[in-house]
C-alpha cells in the first residue's frame, strides 16, 4: 500500500457508516417494515456501526453550485460550510439555448463616431485618376519606403555578400517571404525549394526555385538588417524595428 498522505489527492482514509433505526412506536405508527435493529433493547432507537475498507482519494475538486443544489433536491442536507466559496465555485457550464435576436446591420459601426469625417484617402503627389491606372506592384511600391531600403537595408546586406544584390532581387526575396507567410504548418523554409514532387501529405504546396535559388535566398536573408544606427549599451529588442518603422512613418508623411 502506498504511504499515507494527510489530505488531498492521494490521501488514504477509512469511514464508518452509522445506520439509525426507528424505535418500535414509530415503526408501528408509520407502518414500515424496517424491523428492529440488531441487539435492540427497550424499544430505544439503536445504531449499527459498519466499518468499511480503506479508500484512496484519486481526484479532488470543489462542488459546483449546481451540484450542491442537486444534492439538496435529493433531500440531502448541505450546510453552509460545505457550500463552495464564490472564488472556488466551478462555473456553470450549462449551455444557454436562448435564441438570439436577428438584426439587419446596414450601418457601419463607426458611422455615428464623432471622429469619422468620411474623408477619402489621398496622396500628396498622385491623383485618384493616376492611381487607378497603376498595377498591384506599383500600388505596393507607392506604400513602400524604397529609398530607405536602397540606402540602408540593401547597402548593409551588400557589405556581407560576395555578389551584391539590388532592389529588384531584394523585392523578389521579400515577395517569397510574403508568399510563404500565407501558408501555415511549414516550419522549414527549405521545403519551398525541395526537389521532391509536390505532395498533399507533406512539404510545401509550391516551389520557389524558378524565382530564386535557396542558397541565394538564405544568403540574403541571413545578412539582412533594418537599421544603420549603432545599438544601445543595453539589450533593445526593438532596435532593428525602430529604423524601418521610422522610415515608413516618414514615407507616409511625405507622400
Amino acid at each position: 500500500m502506498p504511504p499515507a498522505i494527510p489530505g488531498g489527492v492521494g490521501a488514504i482514509g477509512g469511514c464508518v457508516v452509522t445506520v439509525l433505526h426507528p424505535s418500535a412506536p414509530l415503526r408501528e405508527r408509520m407502518g414500515n417494515n424496517y424491523g428492529p435493529a440488531p441487539n435492540e433493547e427497550d424499544d430505544d432507537r439503536a445504531s449499527l456501526q459498519n466499518p468499511t475498507t480503506s479508500f484512496q482519494v484519486h481526484e479532488g475538486r470543489s462542488l459546483s453550485r449546481n451540484e450542491v443544489n442537486e444534492l439538496r433536491d435529493q433531500g440531502i442536507t448541505v450546510d453552509d460550510y460545505n457550500e463552495p466559496l464564490p472564488e472556488n465555485a466551478q462555473p456553470d457550464t450549462t449551455p444557454d439555448n436562448t435564441p438570439g435576436e436577428w438584426k439587419d446591420l446596414r450601418q457601419c459601426i463607426g458611422e455615428g463616431s464623432t471622429h469619422n469625417n468620411k474623408s477619402e484617402g489621398k496622396w500628396k503627389h498622385h491623383s485618384w485618376p493616376q492611381i487607378s491606372l497603376m498595377d498591384e506592384l506599383q500600388l505596393w511600391l507607392l506604400c513602400f519606403p524604397v529609398e530607405y531600403i536602397q540606402n540602408v537595408v540593401i547597402k548593409n546586406v551588400n557589405k556581407e555578400l560576395e555578389t551584391p544584390t539590388d532592389i529588384r532581387e531584394f523585392l523578389t526575396v521579400l515577395s517569397c517571404i510574403h508568399f510563404m507567410a500565407c501558408y501555415e504548418g511549414i516550419s522549414n523554409r527549405r521545403e519551398w525549394w525541395s526537389l521532391k514532387p509536390i505532395s498533399e501529405e507533406d512539404g510545401a504546396p509550391f516551389r520557389l526555385n524558378q524565382w530564386i535559388s535557396w542558397t541565394r535566398f538564405n544568403n540574403i536573408t541571413s545578412k539582412m538588417t533594418y537599421t544603420d544606427k549603432d545599438p544601445p549599451d543595453y539589450i533593445d529588442g526593438f532596435h532593428q524595428q525602430s529604423g524601418i518603422e521610422e522610415a515608413y512613418n516618414t514615407h507616409y508623411a511625405d507622400n
